[in-house]
């Protein structure tokens, strides 16, 4: 099926639309400002009925009305101009969302991910609930291995999104672990949990999704695969020889590039900025090894850096 449709790729850049396919989910993007906005969903438009004409020559059917559209921007770009409220695909209008769920991930227009973190820890809190019931039939060992596979996964999965967020998601979120360490553990709920996660050889959840962010970064390095990702980071050449020239480094945007939160959350300026902190030895570390052994390396060096804070 994936090699039938990978014509709707060529058909979408055709019409320099960015084109993203997962499996028979197809996504199409494009970025505009205020004063191409019109114009830019008008080429939307025209892209999906191509699209459509393609699927029907070829014996498919494209329903429109299935379809989810959202309007990406922080909050204040959205009061500079008036918005559209809805796109017109294959000739249908679908109005902008609030939320859309792509993959798995709860996706709001100002990117803020709130209703996804609420949505890890309304379905977190009832595994919880049921695991405290298992707890006393399971060893220590076998604990650990049931909470990470029930509610540690949820924790980690897509959580280098989580770059950036607001203080407030990441306490909910590191509630989570708390409690899931607590239950394992079973520690008192007025312990101190920082010695609780060691003794477990659980990251809290920011060193989490630095760790994530860290890993993805060198598959791309190491593969330069996937491309949407390969091409936003570049390794760092100064205007001169220098000392820094060895360091395996990668070049940051400028401020004028990232000149707002929102912008310094995008995987273009973050990646960078977090490779550039890692010691001399990770980031040298060979490209040709497997990424597990990297990973090793790299929780080490972040668990030994977190305790010591």
């Amino acid at each position: 099926f994936v090699l039938y449709i990978s014509p709707v790729a060529r058909v979408v850049q055709s019409f320099n639309v960015r084109c993203y396919q997962y499996a028979d989910d197809t996504q199409l993007a494009v970025s505009f400002d205020v004063s191409d906005c019109t114009d830019k969903l008008a080429l939307l438009s025209h892209c999906t009925d191509a699209l459509h004409k393609w699927f029907l020559s070829n014996g498919m059917a494209l329903n429109p009305s299935k379809s989810d559209a959202i309007l990406l921007g922080t909050a204040a770009k959205k009061r500079t101009f008036h918005a559209p409220d809805h796109v017109v695909i294959a000739g249908s209008p679908i109005s902008f969302s609030d939320c859309i769920k792509l993959l798995g991930v709860q996706i709001d227009s100002n990117l803020t991910f709130d209703n996804h973190v609420n949505k890890i820890c309304q379905t977190s809190y009832f595994h919880i609930k049921a695991f405290r019931r298992l707890r006393p039939l399971l060893t220590v060992d076998l604990a650990k291995e049931v909470a990470s596979a029930m509610i540690g996964s949820r924790l980690d999965y897509c959580n280098s999104l989580f770059k950036g967020i607001s203080e407030y998601n990441i306490k909910k979120l590191q509630r989570i672990q708390n409690t899931l360490a607590r239950i394992v553990t079973d520690c008192s709920r007025y312990d101190h949990i920082s010695p609780v996660l060691a003794d477990l050889h659980w990251l809290p959840v920011p060193v989490r999704i630095n760790y994530k962010l860290a890993m993805i970064t060198f598959k791309t390095l190491s593969t330069g695969h996937p491309v949407y990702l390969s091409s936003l980071i570049t390794p760092y050449v100064p205007a001169r020889n220098l000392r820094s020239s060895d360091a395996f480094k990668l070049s940051v945007p400028p401020v004028t590039v990232a000149q707002t939160e929102f912008a310094r959350r995008a995987f273009a300026y973050v990646a960078p900025q977090f490779w550039n902190t890692l010691p001399l030895h990770l980031r040298s570390y060979d490209r040709t090894s497997q990424p597990t052994s990297f990973g090793r390396k790299l929780k080490t060096e972040l668990f030994m850096t977190s305790n010591r804070c």
